[in-house]
């Protein structure tokens, strides 16, 4: 095909293409004054406009693509050295899309070159709402053109040929983001990239997907042996007679996922383990987010029960909608609040069924030393007393998480690190005055006069032996100054009801 019109312009940019593609006069000057491009990308198609007819549209039945095929203007604008980093811009992330369905692979790389954006360095985002030949071959040839390159991918429907190729480019390593929406889900072409998606570079989001037998032994298969796949989020889906056992088993076995979100994901058979299972046996897994829902309660107490057998989580969080979950029997909450020191934050949507089960918590987390952030559905019947000793005890996590904080902070106002007392290693001494002596132990993240006062304490003490003494009651209280490390800019909230 040619690139046709009724204007002169067009004519005389056809002769062009024929002789030296992309190597054209400018274009008619182009609406609201911006400056005429001295090149027109080469198109091999033809275009719905003539540039004189185009440029006589309203602005809103113009867009990106076609200003940048018709009129040469880069969508986004040419890239400058300072920020050739930078994310696509969503204009030009449209007029690549235009192009890659086109078929327009020559004006792909005109696009690249002029805008001065290095497609090797650049990922890509495309939604394919249905199997298209003409894309997947022109993304497959960016690909082997472009070794560099990486793609975000929203699949909606697949065929042969598509799970074909993306299982290709997972293979090598181009994709860090696939979305699968199952709605039209062919169950071979499921089946087929659901097999690949260990390979995936970042995240995988199932959306609606219904699992066969086929599909689930993929995803087993595939998890089991996942390298790179960092986060894996399923939305209302559901396995069907296999009861995603293959899921769960590939689960356990999963070394590389962090992070895992389910909602409204039935799993497993009674007695068969699901969640639980996956907690207690998975060694890698830092945060899990799971919702059930009326229809598909989740069944708290499995859940709870092996997160006391694991030492790895950081972060639980667990919802029903649509009712309210009694935890009749409170002692697997109590076992992981006593026996787990991993977790930072727990979130339980659940009530407990009696006034002192509430107090019996209350004592749990006050000596729990790991946990910085903690709810529970109605926290209000907790009684004040409780509300405050809790709060507190997250405080002083959170102050423990941040103890390196505390003493980098304490070199600055003694940077020589040695107190005129003969104390050594001020910073470290002024952390653990802060720790064991504060009766709010977050005052110290709203000011650093505290230290100041923290420092002309200590040299008033005449020794080191003093300080250790202090130190060595405060212990005695149950309250240890064990310093660790964790993300000293994110302190976590307070509980909230």
């Amino acid at each position: 095909m040619d690139r046709t019109g009724s204007s002169s312009h067009a004519v005389a940019h056809d002769a062009d293409l024929n002789s030296s593609p992309g190597l054209t006069q400018p274009p008619t000057p182009a609406a609201d004054g911006a400056s005429a491009p001295t090149l027109l990308p080469p198109v091999a198609g033809v275009l719905p406009y003539a540039t004189a007819d185009y440029l006589a549209l309203p602005a809103e039945q113009r867009s990106p693509a076609l200003d940048f095929l018709i009129l040469g203007k880069i969508p986004g604008g040419r890239l400058t050295h300072s920020d050739a980093a930078a994310e696509l811009p969503w204009e030009f992330e449209e007029a690549l899309f235009h192009c890659l369905k086109s078929g327009e692979q020559e004006a792909v790389e005109f696009l690249w070159r002029e805008s001065a954006r290095d497609p090797d360095s650049s990922v890509i985002q495309l939604t394919i709402e249905h199997p298209d030949p003409t894309l997947i071959d022109t993304l497959e040839q960016q690909c082997r053109a472009h070794g560099g390159l990486r793609l975000k991918l929203y699949l909606f429907q697949a065929d042969a040929m598509v799970a074909a190729a993306i299982s290709r480019w997972i293979a090598q390593g181009k994709v860090d983001d696939l979305k699968l929406h199952g709605a039209s889900m062919q169950a071979d072409a499921l089946a087929g990239i659901t097999r690949a998606i260990g390979q995936v570079n970042q995240s995988v989001s199932f959306i609606g997907v219904k699992f066969d037998a086929q599909a689930d032994s993929a995803m087993g298969d595939a998890l089991a042996h996942s390298v790179s796949l960092k986060k894996l989020t399923m939305y209302q889906c559901a396995f069907g007679a296999s009861h995603g056992l293959q899921f769960v088993e590939g689960m356990k076995n999963n070394q590389s996922i962090l992070e895992l979100k389910l909602f409204d994901v039935p799993l497993g058979t009674q007695g068969s383990g699901g969640l639980g299972a996956i907690i207690a046996g998975n060694a890698t897994l830092e945060r899990l987010d799971v919702t059930g829902t009326g229809r598909r309660p989740v069944d708290m107490n499995d859940m709870l029960v092996g997160a006391s057998r694991n030492h790895a989580l950081r972060m639980l969080e667990v919802r029903n909608l649509e009712n309210e979950t009694v935890l009749e029997d409170p002692s697997a909450l109590m076992l992981l609040i006593h026996s787990n020191r991993s977790l930072r934050s727990l979130k339980v949507d659940a009530i407990l069924p009696s006034q002192n089960d509430y107090q019996r918590l209350a004592d749990a987390l006050i000596q729990n030393t790991a946990l910085l952030e903690f709810s529970l559905k109605r926290y209000a019947k907790f009684n004040a007393g409780a509300r405050k000793a809790i709060n507190d005890a997250l405080a002083r996590n959170r102050a423990k998480q941040n103890s390196e904080f505390l003493r980098d902070a304490g070199k600055v106002f003694d940077p020589e690190g040695t107190l005129s007392n003969g104390m050594s290693d001020v910073g470290a001494v002024i952390s653990r005055y802060v720790l064991d002596n504060s009766p709010s132990l977050s005052v110290f993240a709203e000011t650093m006069a505290f230290v100041e006062v923290a420092i002309r304490e200590l040299e008033r003490q005449p020794s080191a032996t003093s300080a250790a003494s202090t130190s060595g009651e405060v212990a005695a209280t149950g309250m240890p100054v064990t310093p660790a490390t964790s993300d000293k800019d994110n302190l976590p909230a307070s509980p909230t009801s």
